[in-house]
């Protein structure tokens, strides 16, 4: 499938470095991909509501949140063994 432009435009940052979008007011979250090239790429981003969740991932998220309301924490992760694992940024 071809994707088609919907809109273009020329867009300037004004004094706080901000950009405005126009024209797509449904959205208000987004996954952002900037690229070397100084391309930037915006995928509108739609949160799940709880009825889309399975029983069981409610289930477990509900019981998540009631455990840290009662101050009920695992202990701390050290990722420091894991450091060989990730890679540098350049």
């Amino acid at each position: 499938m071809v994707e088609r432009i919907v809109e273009e435009y020329d867009a300037k940052l004004d004094n706080k470095h901000r950009c405005v979008i126009r024209g797509i007011a449904a959205f208000n979250r987004y996954h952002v991909r900037v690229f070397n090239s100084g391309k930037i790429e915006m995928t509108p981003r739609v949160l799940a509501s709880p009825e889309e969740l399975s029983e069981n991932a409610r289930r477990m998220l509900y019981g998540s949140v009631r455990s840290l309301k009662k101050g009920e924490a695992g202990s701390a992760v050290d990722f420091g063994k894991y450091r060989k694992y990730l890679k540098e940024k350049d």
